[in-house]
């Protein structure tokens, strides 16, 4: 985020206060544990949370937007930023009759499905938890055009944010068994001492700069067409590691990697178009999305995805049951490109199970199964949230990783983890 962009946010900021129709906050505070990991790693990772949200009315068509946060994480050692400001919606925003235009910080998604959303890709992550990834606002213009029973948006941003990955002392990089690399002509198990190193990042012609897409989504009686289009850097860079070995075997190779693993991170442009459609049938909800991307690589490559979702609901006594059964599949070429490959596998050929109860004055009981068909293995997460008062709240999340021989899984397989959230609004 540029100098300039943040001097003119803390302006706006100072004379809220004074013209705001209201402005709200909420503290929330995220402590995990990784209870199997391993002794090389950080046994657990923090994230201290500010938000705020609300508006200043400039003139009658123009306000100000103020729908931001300012996080810090911790744990025990970083070679990232601590503090990260990550503006949602934060700008100028004017409504006039036929439009909506937002010149500012914000985060965009295109229409998909829970759990796995493939038109989740116009921002940056935060991926250093996993399981709880946050979008990164990117700072640009907005324009939102309502027609009948359509809405259209086109995004235009100047230079994109980048995505922050895991800290090299976390529990999230592969630390046991053999080392799960796309391509490798061997097999290299890791050390007791595994550990990781950021060696250098580079790019393919400029992939930040000029991003720009679209989205448009169709209301009918039963049914949601919508379509998505976007030109822009890759969230997720190749992962190249590099690394000596104390070769075990030539013919096959085999080898104990010598720590530590040195990670190259090569940034690209993407190019996403699809579209998907929501069907509704009695308690029957149908999903059902499509995506052609092309990836900007030295050699560019290809793939298509595809998420199926049948969703329904069920009150049972005075709870209510909201239960999903998802089918998500990757077709794509052959790479070339050696890269350590990352939990985000999983969604390459997997089915998953989610689930949310609404146990009103209880609280509420949510989670998700995910099985990976292309090298067997289920992933568990499941999460109880409880509201103590109106302003004061707690969400316990459990998630466990098991195996029958997937190497990528079994890379993973201490990274079983308990987290605790508290928020609280005032």
């Amino acid at each position: 985020m540029n100098h300039t962009f943040k001097l003119f946010i803390l302006f706006f900021i100072q004379i809220s206060f004074a013209r705001a129709s209201e402005i709200l906050f909420s503290l929330n505070q995220e402590v995990q544990s990784f209870y199997l990991s391993p002794p090389n790693s950080s046994p657990y990772f923090g994230r201290t949370e500010l938000l705020t949200q609300g508006d200043l009315k400039i003139f009658e068509n123009l306000k100000f937007k103020l729908d931001a946060a300012v996080s810090s994480a911790f744990m025990k050692k970083q070679d990232q930023k601590i503090f990260l400001f990550n503006p949602t919606q934060l700008g100028l925003l004017a409504t006039q009759k036929y439009f909506e235009l937002l010149v500012g910080g914000f985060t965009l998604a295109g229409d998909g499905a829970d759990i796995n959303n493939i038109f989740d890709v116009v921002n940056a992550s935060d991926f250093r938890e996993p399981f709880n990834s946050k979008a990164i606002g990117s700072v640009g213009a907005l324009l939102t055009i309502p027609l009948n029973n359509a809405i259209f948006k086109f995004f235009y941003i100047p230079k994109n944010e980048r995505s922050l990955l895991p800290d090299t002392q976390s529990p999230w990089w592969p630390r046991t068994e053999a080392l799960p690399i796309s391509n490798s002509d061997g097999t290299f198990y890791s050390p007791d001492d595994m550990s990781y190193k950021m060696s250098s990042q580079s790019e393919e012609k400029n992939p930040f700069k000029n991003n720009f897409g679209m989205s448009s989504k169709f209301n009918f009686s039963n049914i949601d067409l919508s379509l998505f289009y976007y030109s822009g850097a890759n969230q997720i860079p190749k992962i190249s590691p590099y690394f000596l070995i104390s070769v075990t075997s030539i013919s096959p190779l085999v080898g104990t990697i010598q720590p530590p693993l040195e990670l190259n991170l090569f940034w690209y442009k993407s190019e996403h178009l699809g579209g998907g459609t929501t069907l509704v049938l009695g308690d029957w909800i149908l999903k059902l999305f499509l995506k052609k991307q092309k990836d900007f690589l030295p050699v560019t490559e290809e793939s298509t995805s595809m998420t199926a979702t049948v969703e329904n609901s069920l009150n049972i006594s005075r709870f209510s049951l909201r239960y999903f059964l998802q089918a998500n599949r990757i077709w794509k070429e052959s790479s070339t490109t050696q890269e350590l490959e990352t939990l985000l596998g999983f969604f390459e050929k997997s089915s998953a199970l989610g689930f949310y109860l609404d146990m009103n004055s209880k609280g509420t009981l949510s989670g998700a199964v995910l099985y990976n068909e292309k090298d067997p293995a289920i992933l568990n997460s499941v999460g109880y949230e409880y509201k103590w008062t109106d302003q004061f709240k707690s969400k316990i999340t459990l998630n466990s990783l098991t195996s029958s021989g997937s190497l990528l899984a079994r890379a993973y397989d201490k990274t079983d983890n308990a987290s605790l959230t508290f928020n609280y609004d005032f």
